[in-house]
């Protein structure tokens, strides 16, 4: 299926949206599917495992409709294809634009007022059992500041009960989710593979996304971010003292600040980016050991493996060697 195919197939009204646009009370079409809650605010019914592809539940969200406000037993993500849609979440209303994504955590109450015809939602719904919701440590990657934002989404999540991504500048997107869609409107022989590495793919751009995001909104105004990003510029040499002066501040209160804001402190979070740094050499290049560990910032040696050892459970020789790169040249000299 090629990307103008799946946007021809995507704009076609179905039957029951036919019935909506004529103002057919929805409920006597299709009744919606939900259990009441003491509440009063329905659960919509859980995901048939028949209908989970890849860990997936992939869904258009049907136009002309009205829905209650309900909640679900999972993670759902709502991407707009095209047009745009009136979300109401915990309470919140706000505008859905064109190629945006929008994430809503489980048992968090939310609807999407009625589409237009040209308003083209997909929703995803991640299945327990399939795609685990720690779906957001793949934003870590390795990173301090990765680890930084994956956990401010977990919190924004945990507050708020969903996350905005202001996804409509990224090009990359936009790909990923055509590509996404393609697969899952006509599977190949090997779909269940394609659509989890895409998947991958679009989560790893929504963390682009998502640091644009508060780099742009903090405008200097968010100093662990700051301190974040000189740890991992100046890893090799940097200091608590050093990262102290440079920000003007006093050793101690910038170690409280980064304790508060990542629940880490200085040197721990030196320590994180100086062996992420030295895993990637000791993988992708022929570097000796002890020029790696010099390179990360580490004069004693004997300290160097210790703390790899800690992080890993092995010395970076046997690292190297468990990733299938035993090479003899120089591994410990």
């Amino acid at each position: 299926m090629t990307p103008k195919q799946m946007d021809a197939q995507l704009r076609q009204l179905s039957a029951h949206e036919e019935l909506y646009k004529r103002g057919i009370d929805p409920n006597q079409v299709t009744p919606y599917p939900s259990v009441a809650e003491a509440d009063g605010i329905p659960r919509s019914a859980a995901v048939a495992p028949q209908q989970v592809v890849a860990g997936f539940y992939i869904k258009r969200h049907s136009r002309f409709r009205e829905y209650p406000l309900h909640r679900q037993n999972e993670i759902e993500l709502a991407y707009m294809y095209d047009g745009s849609a009136t979300e109401i979440v915990n309470g919140s209303t706000f505008k859905l634009k064109r190629g945006q994504m929008l994430i809503v955590d489980s048992d968090t109450v939310h609807t999407t007022l009625p589409l237009g015809e040209n308003d083209i939602l997909i929703v995803i719904k991640l299945t327990k059992g399939g795609i685990t919701p720690s779906f957001f440590s793949q934003l870590e990657c390795g990173s301090i500041v990765g680890s930084f934002f994956a956990n401010s989404i977990s919190k924004d999540r945990a507050h708020d009960g969903y996350v905005l991504f202001h996804s409509d500048q990224s090009r990359r997107l936009s790909l990923f989710m055509k590509e996404f869609l393609c697969e899952w409107m006509e599977p190949s022989r090997y779909s269940k593979n394609m659509l989890q590495a895409l998947f991958g793919t679009i989560v790893a751009e929504l963390a682009n996304v998502y640091e644009s995001d508060i780099t742009n909104a903090s405008h200097g105004q968010n100093p662990a971010l700051e301190v974040l990003t000189y740890i991992e510029k100046e890893y090799s040499c940097c200091t608590l003292k050093g990262a102290a002066e440079h920000f003007g501040m006093a050793p101690d209160s910038l170690s409280r600040m980064l304790k508060r804001e990542t629940g880490d402190s200085f040197n721990k979070l030196l320590q994180r980016q100086r062996i992420s740094i030295a895993k990637a050499l000791l993988a992708n290049t022929d570097l000796a050991v002890t020029a790696i560990g010099k390179q990360v910032g580490y004069d004693n040696m004997s300290f160097f493996y210790r703390k790899f050892k800690e992080d890993t459970g092995l010395t970076p020789a046997d690292y190297r060697t468990a990733l299938g790169i035993s090479r003899e040249t120089n591994l410990t000299r």
